[in-house]
């Protein structure tokens, strides 16, 4: 299952990513600047391997 991250009601963009994923995001003066997108590391192994995770 993908979530859908929107990212602000200005630019009216979104990013797809998986539950219980981690972004990052900076706001910068050019717009978002992503440190991390969807990362599942903070995970155990057994749900890491779940697609849907």
């Amino acid at each position: 299952m993908l979530n859908k991250v929107f990212l602000s009601r200005q630019c009216g963009e979104a990013i797809a990513m998986p539950v219980s994923a981690v972004s990052i995001v900076e706001w910068t003066d050019r717009g978002p600047f992503f440190h991390v997108i969807g990362d599942r590391c903070h995970l155990p192994e057994p749900l890491r391997a779940i697609a849907s995770s």
